[in-house]
């Protein structure tokens, strides 16, 4: 029986335990990617449910899904349907897209699994922000069915990389305790999305090294750790990109106000006589000033909440730095 192609894309690898084979998800979404329009999203939120439909009757029916080579056809030709038209979206990195591109990575391993002997993938079917790699280390070879072939033994980690293995959940995990998720998001900075996409894929090859091993307690720790610290950074991501959506370009914001300020005219002392022309241009200047200051004043308050700046660059926003925190201070 002629499996379904595990999906392809831009991604990273996480091991799926029981099956031996890899499966692949997403990393965490370019900085500046684009998002799919409300109906297109809409669309895809209706494939993905249908995915879901099909991955719970794998899980319910089991062997007997692909027991009868026609209905087993028919059911890899509908997971392939589901390939094609999450692949004929116009975006790669539309958040709504990703996930449903993993649930579909998802459902194409568990028809591998069941085609090749195995047992579908478990996912859970409450947490609807769940994907289905948080738990497909927790899958395991099925037993129940008469036909399927004596189980080998299986390979058991050396001390070694047990050690190996342990060290690499707690690298992935001290990422995650680190990961800044409340007031400004670091993610809005193009840099440090690189930063955690690298580290991701780091991570994931590490994981690959396991692929043998899938079935330790270790390992599917790890690889549980992983997903933990990929969801995260996923979540942390789209908060960043809200904050975005509502600062506008800060550096260009900050820019401005400075220029604004530093082109009000300071009221000037009169000393009398006075004349009416001189009166006129010093109520001119003042109401300008105080205008001017009043918007800068605004719009530094709106933006001080949320703004990801370092906290002092080097040099000067004259020398070309980028305006930091000290800068912000300063224009208050």
């Amino acid at each position: 029986m002629r499996a379904v192609p595990l999906l392809r894309t831009l991604t990273c690898l996480v091991l799926l335990a029981g099956a031996g084979l890899p499966v692949h998800w997403p990393l965490v979404p370019n900085a500046h990617a684009a998002t799919l329009s409300s109906s297109l999203q809409f669309k895809v939120g209706k494939i993905a449910e249908n995915i879901d439909k099909t991955h719970q009757r794998l899980r319910d029916e089991g062997s007997q899904a692909v027991a009868d080579p026609m209905k087993a056809k028919q059911l890899r030709e509908r997971i392939e349907s589901y390939g094609r038209a999450l692949d004929k979206m116009p975006s790669n990195d539309d958040p709504v897209l990703l996930d449903a591109k993993a649930r579909h990575g998802a459902l194409v391993a568990a028809f591998n699994a069941l085609a090749t002997g195995g047992a579908p993938t478990e996912t859970p079917d409450t947490d609807a922000n769940s994907t289905p790699a948080s738990t497909a280390a927790s899958a395991t070879p099925s037993t129940s069915t008469a036909a399927a072939p004596a189980a080998e033994a299986r390979p058991e980690l050396v001390s070694g990389q047990r050690v190996r293995v342990t060290k690499l959940t707690r690298d992935i995990q001290a990422v995650q305790a680190d990961l800044i998720t409340s007031g400004p998001s670091p993610l809005q900075r193009a840099s440090e999305v690189e930063r955690y996409r690298a580290a991701l894929e780091k991570y994931a090859t590490g994981l690959n090294r396991y692929a043998d091993y899938a079935h330790d307690p270790d390992v599917v720790s790890a690889a549980r750790a992983y997903q933990a610290l990929r969801q995260a950074l996923s979540a942390e991501y789209q908060r960043a990109r809200a904050q975005l959506d509502t600062l506008g370009d800060v550096q260009a914001i900050l820019a401005n106000i400075e220029a604004s300020l530093r082109a009000s005219t300071v009221p000037q002392m009169l000393w009398r006589p006075v004349t009416d022309a001189e009166a006129t241009a010093l109520v001119v200047a003042r109401d300008d000033t105080t205008r001017r200051a009043t918007d800068a004043i605004a719009e530094l308050r709106r933006i001080a909440p949320l703004a990801y700046l370092d906290k002092n660059n080097p040099g000067t926003v004259q020398q070309g730095a980028l305006y930091d925190q000290s800068d912000l201070n300063r224009l208050f």
